[in-house]
Parts: C-alpha cells; structure tokens; sequence
C-alpha cells in the first residue's frame, strides 16, 4: 500500500515529461523537418503493420482525414493517438494504477472511433448522390456521351462536399493524363464506401468492355431499396428518440406532482 503514493507520483512524472518532451520536439522549429523525414523513413521500412506509413496513409485517406485535416499526415496522426492515450493515462493514473493500461488503450483508439463514425455519417449522406451519379452516368451512356463528360455531369448534381471534391479531382485526373484506372483508382481510394467501390468497378468494366447501361440500371435500384431500408432506420430512431422524450417529460411531471403532495400531506400533519 505504501508502494501506490510513489507509484502514482513516478508515473504522473513520466507522464509529464513525456507530453513536455514530445510537445517541445513538436513546437521546435530546428531539427524539426529532419526528426520528421527520420521517423517518416523508419515507419515506411518497419514490419510491424500497425506502424506502417503506408497502411496508416490509405487508412487516414479512406476515412476521409485528409478532406477534413488538410495539414494531416500519418507521422502526426500516431502522435496525436499516443499523446490521447498518454493524457488518458495520466488522468487515470492518479487513480487507479491498474486501470491506467486500458485508459491508454481507450485513449490511444478514440480517433480512430471517431473517424469511423465520421465516415459512416458521410456514408449515409452520401448514398442519395451516388445513386444520382449512376442514374446520370446511365443517361449519357445511353446517349454515347464520353465517361469524362458524364462525371462532369454528375459534378454538378451532388450535394456532399467531400463526394464532391473527389469528383471534380476525378475528372482534372481523367482530363490531364489518360492512365483513367489509375484516376479511378486515386478516387476509390479516397473513400471506405461499398457504393463507391461498386460505382469505380462499374466504370472499370465499361471501359472494358462498354456495357454498362445494364449494370448501371440494376445498381441504382438496388440503391433505392437501401435507401428506404435507411429512411426506415432514421424514422425507428426518431421515434425512439420521441418516446425517450416523452417518458422522461412524464417522469418529470410525476415527481413534480408527488413532490407537491409530499409537501402539502406536510403541511396537513403540521396542523
């Protein structure tokens, strides 16, 4: 027991000095650059797959990091995970010892939690203009519009900014070089989307073959039905979210009202 007090104190120190440390390695302008291309090299060349450059820059592209945080890059976003996990450690430690490791864990993969339900969101917000974009691409194909010309149309109809901005860079892409695999291929991985993953191998198998109508037709109705599927979804959960409401205003109403009664049987036994 006696060991807990200095335990405490020695790790709030580490701690301490590990947020000061790596928050002055941050902050300072000499060195800097060049402690970054070191770091840079030794997570593109380690085997350990969870520290991989690589891995982490798909990962912070297909979960839309780079369209939210434009100064992002995979170096930065595993310090700001161990600098969570550390200041969730540090808090816990104070604590309780033995919860300190799970607090860091918890800390350390709360963005990345967070990015997940970044993405769905946009998932969800982007389905309605991706099925636009099949039904517009169906349209031209079937008028023999060229797949530039018909993303460029499909630009014009979407609402979802981040979809948006991936399509206008589609088409600079397609427009300025003719690898277009390698274009569609930079866009697909710009989002963790099954629709979008379909829409790219779509456009793919168009290219090689030219039969697209078809696909594209029975694509977007399989969209409607998700669609509704999701509508249904949203409506069961702001029906829950009326009733939560209404119980709870009840709730409330009861108290209040047992409450004036306590008080005025009270008053009665006063008299």
């Amino acid at each position: 027991m006696r060991f807990l007090p200095f335990a405490r104190l020695l790790c709030s120190l580490v701690m301490t000095g590990t947020v000061a440390g790596m928050a002055y390695a941050v902050l300072q302008t000499d060195g800097r650059e060049r402690m970054r291309q070191l770091l840079e090299v030794r997570m593109r060349r380690t085997k350990f797959r969870f520290l991989q450059y690589k891995r982490i820059d798909r990962y912070l592209s297909r979960y839309g990091a780079y369209y939210m945080f434009h100064a992002i890059h995979p170096l930065a976003y595993i310090t700001i995970k161990s600098l969570v996990g550390i200041l969730a450690l540090h808090y816990v430690a104070q604590r309780s010892i033995i919860l300190s490791i799970p607090a860091f864990l918890v800390g350390f993969l709360l963005p990345d939690v967070l990015l997940g339900m970044s993405n769905k969101r946009d998932n969800e917000d982007m389905l309605e203009d991706i099925q636009k974009v099949y039904d517009v691409m169906r349209i031209q194909s079937r008028a023999g519009v060229f797949l530039n010309d018909a993303l460029a149309e499909s630009y014009l109809i979407i609402k979802n900014r981040r979809l948006k901005t991936a399509v206008l860079e589609l088409v600079n892409q397609i427009a300025a070089r003719s690898d277009v695999e390698a274009a569609i291929d930079a866009f697909n991985l710009k989002f963790k989307c099954g629709y979008v993953d379909s829409l790219c191998i779509v456009i793919k198998q168009s290219l090689q073959s030219g039969k697209t109508v078809q696909l594209l037709t029975d694509i977007s109705s399989q969209l409607t039905y998700i669609r509704r599927a999701i509508s249904l979804k949203e409506k069961e959960r702001i029906e829950r979210k009326i009733a939560i409401v209404e119980l709870l205003i009840y709730i409330v109403i009861l108290s209040v009202g047992m409450y004036v009664l306590s008080f005025e049987f009270n008053n009665m036994l006063d008299m």
